[in-house]
């Protein structure tokens, strides 16, 4: 059976929810990539060359890439266990290494930067995606979910858009400042409607180039750290509340996204010091 017959009819056997949208998505792009194929045909280097095409091509990182091998692995998983194929058929895959956490937040001088440069594209969406990650926090995948019915004001006035099924599983309201507001009224609060996956991916390929120097960590990802780290050490927003905000479960994952200011602690001591030195 064709690897696209074969996903058309199982994927909702496979995944479920949002993650049902994404992943098949990710599966249909190998298959635009390696043509008609059978599943049991696919080997290890088409995995391989598929995954430098990524990167090469797409500008992915290593880490966004394994997402893709997740999601091709997921299906030959469930092909095996529906005895589409056997053990042997399934295509080898080499995860790559990548280190826990992104090791980089976008600094103010970075921002304008990158203000600036988008300020010069035709494709004026790409400049209201950038503002609505750094002032929300959100996901790429979670502002492209946005639609007009998804916005609601609390009882005090504030709006807030109400998230379904994020990436661990549960709902999440987002409160939604000025900026942002402005940006998703900008994209009629449809941001999806305006997203071009080329048009995107290579702005940030020509970003990473003209303002970052290449550096490969420099992605639309980066504004969820720089939101979760500008909460800690600008804000002073409690780790509780950081986590809270950006939908996480465990006090561990928001670690990774906050890049503390270690400056800070010398000051704290001291200020500690002097809160005790009466006692002495």
């Amino acid at each position: 059976m064709l690897v696209q017959d074969f996903l058309n009819e199982h994927a909702p056997d496979i995944w479920h929810g949002k993650h049902l949208a994404e992943s098949q998505s990710k599966v249909l792009l190998f298959v635009s990539f390696i043509g008609d194929k059978n599943l049991e045909d696919v080997g290890a280097p088409d995995i391989i060359k598929f995954d430098k095409w990524l990167q090469s091509e797409k500008g992915l990182c290593k880490n966004t890439c394994n997402h893709y091998k997740a999601a091709i692995s997921a299906l030959y998983k469930y092909a095996v266990e529906y005895e589409a194929i056997n053990d042997d058929q399934v295509p080898r895959m080499k995860f790559h290494k990548v280190k826990s956490g992104r090791v980089r937040f976008f600094t103010p001088s970075e921002i304008k930067q990158c203000y600036d440069f988008f300020a010069g594209s035709k494709h004026t969406w790409i400049k209201h995606f950038f503002t609505v990650g750094l002032n929300t926090g959100m996901r790429l995948g979670e502002i492209q979910s946005i639609t007009p019915d998804m916005f609601y004001l609390n009882d005090q006035g504030d709006l807030f858009v109400g998230l379904k099924d994020t990436k661990n599983g549960d709902d999440r309201e987002v409160a939604i400042n000025e900026a942002a507001k402005l940006a998703l009224d900008a994209m009629d609060r449809n941001p999806n409607y305006h997203f071009r996956h080329r048009p995107f991916y290579n702005a940030w390929i020509d970003v990473r180039r003209v303002v970052f120097r290449g550096d490969k960590l420099a992605c639309f990802h980066v504004t969820r750290h720089t939101y979760a780290s500008t909460l800690v050490n600008t804000l002073e927003v409690n780790h509780l509340t950081v986590m809270d905000l950006m939908g996480h479960k465990d006090p561990k994952t928001t670690k990774k996204y906050v890049h503390e200011d270690t400056s800070k602690s010398a000051s704290i001591n001291s200020k500690m010091g002097a809160l005790y030195a009466s006692a002495l």
